[in-house]
C-alpha cells in the first residue's frame, strides 16, 4: 500500500505555518491534491464546527437534476479568513449570501470538488449562517450502494423510485457541506417532487404541504449526525406505524414501503425488528436515538445505514443463518457508525467490523447454535488477508476490501476466546459507551483499548489491523520434544488454547521457542477452538 509522502509533507508544512500565525490563503491549497483536500483536517477546516444543516431542495425525476439552498449554522473555533465548503463538480454554487457582510463580500474559488471563500478580514470565535444557493445535474451511482450517488429507478408501476447512497464518497454529491467524518451536525431537509412522489426523511416528519402538482415534505434529525448518513427517498411511500418499549421506555418504529408490500411489511419487520433491538440495547446498551425513532424506508438498492432513516432493499428474504443481513447489520449501525463513528476512513474497520461482530450478538441472543456456526463458517471464509485493515489518514481512503467486514468481525471473536465472555463484553459496552454521540481518532481508539483490554491485547489487536496477513503459531518436533513460539514481535504472554494429543492448554506464547510437550512420533498440535484467526505452521 502506497503511503501518500507528498499529501503528508504539504500537510505538515501547511501545520506549521498555521502555527506561527500566517492566515491561510486559496493560494495556499493550489497544489494539495483533491483527495486530500476531502479527506484532511486542513487548519481552516478544523477552525469550524458545523452546527446544522437546512436544506431545501427540488428534486426533478424528469431531467435528474436538482436545485435549491442550504443555510449552514458553523461555530468558528479559532479565527480564520478561509472558509472550504465540499460540492461535487457535477453541482454548481451560482451564489452565496449571507447577514454577515465579511462573508458575503468574500472572494470564491473552486479547487477539485471544494468551494473556498476568503474573506477579507479575520472571522474571530463565534456562531455564523451561510446561504448557498446551488443546482446541477448529480452524480449518479452505478452500482448502489458501493457506488455513491443518486439511485433514479422506477417502481413496478413505472413510478419513479429514488434513492440516495454517499457513504464512500460524501454528501458532497448532492449539498454543499463540510464534508469530514469528523464533523457530525443536526439535519433538517426541506424536499419537493413531482405527484404522486412523496420524500422520507431522517428522524421526525415536521410538514407536508402539497400543491397540484408538488408534495413538499420536511423532515429532521434532533441527534447529530454523520453528513453522509442524512438521505432522501423518494417514491409512492405508505407508512406502517409501529412502537415497543425499550430501556429508556417507548421507541417508535416507523416503516415505509411501496403500496404492494405493505400488506407484507406489517408482520415482516415487526416480527424482525422488535426482537432485534432488544437483543442489541442488551449487549450494547440502549437504541441511540430514541428522540428520532427508528424507521425501515423500503429503497431501489440493497441497503445503508442511514441514521434513525435506515434504507431497506433486501425483499425480505433471510440468509442461511436465519437472520435479515440488511436489517441486521444496518441497523447495528445505528450503534457503530452513527453513534460511535471513526474520524477518518482510514479507520472504518471500527464502524464495520463491529457493526458486522454485532450481527454475531444478535444470532446468540435469537438463533439456534446450527444458525450461528453457519455464520462463522461463512465469515471465516470470507477473509481474504491482502492488506491491512487500517488505511492511511487525511485522503479519504476508500480502498479498503472486506476484511474490515469479515476479518475484523473474527479477530473481535478471537479476542473474546482469548480473554472471556465476561471481560470481553465489559469491554464492548465500555468502549462503545466511551465513545457514543461522537467521531473518535485512532488514537483514541487506541487508549480505550488499552484501558478496557489491557495493554497486551490492546496490542494483539492493533497487530491485526496493521498486518495483512494473520499471526502464524510455529511448532517444531525434535528428538528432545515438541517446541512452540509465533511470529509476533514484542508481544508476549498471550494464551492461545492449543490442543496437544487431545489434552487442551493455554499456552503463553512469545517469539521464544518453549517446549509444550515430550517428544512422539505422532504427536498431533492443533488449535483448542474453530475460526480463531491464527496460522498453525509446523517447521521441520
Amino acid at each position: 500500500m502506497r503511503f501518500p509522502f507528498k499529501q503528508f509533507l504539504y500537510s505538515i508544512l501547511l501545520l506549521l505555518v498555521a502555527f506561527k500565525g500566517k492566515a491561510q490563503t486559496i493560494q495556499d491549497v493550489e497544489k494539495i491534491p483533491s483527495d486530500s483536500l476531502r479527506g484532511h483536517l486542513y487548519p481552516w477546516r478544523a477552525a469550524i464546527d458545523v452546527l446544522n444543516y437546512n436544506i431545501n431542495l427540488e428534486v426533478k425525476p424528469k431531467t435528474k437534476t436538482i436545485n435549491g439552498f442550504v443555510t449552514i449554522s458553523f461555530k468558528v473555533l479559532k479565527p480564520t479568513k478561509l472558509l472550504q465548503w465540499d460540492l461535487d463538480t457535477a453541482l454548481q454554487i451560482s451564489h452565496i449570501t449571507s447577514k454577515n457582510p465579511t462573508i458575503s463580500q468574500a472572494s470564491i474559488k473552486r479547487k477539485h470538488s471544494a468551494v473556498f471563500l476568503q474573506t477579507n478580514s479575520v472571522l474571530t470565535k463565534g456562531i455564523y449562517k451561510i446561504i448557498l444557493h446551488y443546482a446541477g445535474k448529480p452524480k449518479e451511482s452505478k452500482q448502489p450502494p458501493w457506488d455513491g450517488g443518486f439511485v433514479w429507478k422506477t417502481d413496478s408501476t413505472g413510478t419513479p423510485w429514488i434513492g440516495l447512497a454517499v457513504e464512500g464518497e460524501g454528501a458532497s454529491l448532492w449539498f454543499p457541506c463540510k464534508d469530514h467524518l469528523s464533523d457530525k451536525a443536526t439535519f433538517i431537509v426541506t424536499c419537493t417532487a413531482p405527484k404522486p412522489l412523496k420524500y422520507i426523511g431522517n428522524g421526525k416528519q415536521f410538514s407536508y404541504h402539497e400543491t397540484d402538482t408538488t408534495t413538499t415534505t420536511t423532515w429532521g434529525v434532533a441527534a447529530q449526525a454523520p453528513t453522509y448518513s442524512i438521505s432522501l427517498n423518494i417514491g409512492r411511500y405508505q407508512h406502517i406505524p409501529d412502537s415497543m418499549i425499550g430501556l429508556k421506555g417507548k421507541l417508535n418504529l416507523d416503516y415505509y414501503v411501496l403500496p404492494e408490500n405493505i400488506e407484507k411489511a406489517k408482520t415482516y419487520f415487526s416480527k424482525e425488528v422488535k426482537p432485534m433491538i432488544t437483543a442489541f440495547e442488551k449487549r450494547l446498551g440502549p437504541y441511540p436515538f430514541y428522540a428520532d425513532g427508528y424507521a425501515l424506508i423500503q429503497t431501489p438498492y440493497w441497503g445503508m445505514e442511514h441514521q434513525s432513516g435506515i434504507a431497506y432493499g433486501n425483499n425480505f428474504v433471510k440468509n442461511k443463518a436465519n437472520m435479515d443481513f440488511i436489517i441486521v447489520h444496518e441497523s447495528a449501525h445505528e450503534w457503530w457508525g452513527n453513534s460511535l463513528s471513526c474520524s477518518d476512513h482510514a479507520n472504518m474497520f471500527i464502524q464495520e467490523g463491529y457493526c458486522t461482530y454485532s450481527e454475531f450478538l444478535y444470532l446468540e441472543e435469537t438463533k439456534t447454535h446450527e444458525e450461528i456456526e453457519i455464520w462463522l463458517k461463512h465469515h471465516y471464509n470470507q477473509i481474504r488477508n491482502k492488506y491491512p485493515m487500517r488505511g492511511p489518514e487525511h485522503i479519504n481512503y476508500l480502498n479498503s476490501d472486506t476484511d474490515i467486514y469479515y476479518k475484523y468481525a473474527l479477530v473481535l471473536y478471537t479476542i473474546r476466546q482469548l480473554i472471556g465472555d465476561t471481560k470481553f463484553n465489559d469491554y464492548l459496552k465500555n468502549f462503545y459507551n466511551s465513545g457514543k454521540n461522537k467521531s473518535i481518532t485512532y488514537a483514541q481508539f487506541q487508549a480505550s483499548n488499552t484501558k478496557y483490554l489491557g495493554k497486551k491485547y490492546a496490542k494483539l489487536l492493533e497487530w491485526y489491523i496493521t498486518n495483512s496477513q494473520l499471526p502464524t503459531i510455529q511448532y517444531k518436533k525434535t528428538k528432545n520434544g515438541v517446541y512452540i513460539r509465533w511470529d509476533v514481535t514484542k508481544l508476549s504472554n498471550i494464551a492461545i488454547p492449543i490442543e496437544v494429543q487431545h489434552i487442551t492448554r493455554d499456552v503463553s506464547l512469545s517469539n521464544t521457542w518453549q517446549k509444550i510437550a515430550p517428544s512422539a512420533p505422532n504427536i498431533e498440535i492443533k488449535l483448542a477452538k474453530p475460526y480463531l484467526l491464527f496460522n498453525l505452521q509446523q517447521i521441520r
